[in-house]
């Protein structure tokens, strides 16, 4: 297991078990959301299903079209670990922007007090090129403000172990285009993780994309 990793699961363990921070009321800033379903069959089969907005993309992609085979593999994968591996072993094949993203990762604040009741405040940073389904809406389940991530406690509880993975990593990866290039808003974050989602790319196609799309200032 590469530090990185490592870095992450020991960030995990915090979190899996955190207790809400019930003060404060709403939180503004920069951060990530989730696509809420309702399922169509009664409890306890039924309820709600949490996709973090960077999946439900990669997963619905264009319209009539069939799901890419890396989303399918991602689907597959059970544990948190898994999924983070899934974005790292990708990742390390540009390793100086793994190292950003490293770095990103130890600077930003993400422990027990990170998780609040919500609402946290929409920050409307991300696109969403096609409508909703029906029964489907969209909510903020995490915002950065300035070095400190905030985590809607309720919504988190719903993700699965794979969908947490890919907050995280949506969160580290946004946190290395603030600190390094200055983004204002996580649309070139959720571009890359799309692209990382969907596709397996080459060293030199990764690193021509990071290069392209998300080392640019606005």
């Amino acid at each position: 297991m590469n530090n990185f990793l490592m870095l992450i699961l020991i960030f995990c363990s915090l979190r899996v078990h955190a207790d809400p921070n019930t003060g404060g009321g709403v939180y503004v800033g920069n951060g990530g959301e989730a696509v809420i379903c309702n399922s169509p069959l009664p409890p306890p089969i039924g309820g709600e299903e949490v996709l973090v907005l960077d999946f439900w993309m990669s997963l619905v992609g264009a319209p009539m079209q069939p799901v890419a085979a890396e989303v399918q593999r991602f689907e597959k994968l059970q544990s948190f670990k898994d999924g983070v591996d899934f974005f790292d072993k990708k990742l390390a094949r540009v390793p100086w922007f793994q190292n950003l993203v490293k770095q990103a990762a130890l600077k930003i604040k993400i422990d027990q007090d990170s998780f609040v009741q919500g609402p946290l405040a929409a920050a409307k940073d991300s696109a969403l090129p096609f409508p909703l389904p029906e029964g489907c809406h969209k909510a903020q389940v995490a915002l950065r403000r300035a070095e400190r991530v905030f985590i809607d406690i309720d919504i988190y509880k719903k993700m699965n172990q794979t969908q947490r993975a890919v907050l995280y990593m949506h969160e580290y990866i946004y946190a290395a285009g603030v600190f390094n290039y200055g983004h204002n808003s996580s649309v070139r974050t959720q571009s890359l993780m799309i692209y990382l989602l969907q596709s397996n790319p080459s060293k030199q196609d990764l690193e021509q994309y990071v290069t392209d799309h998300f080392t640019v200032r606005p």
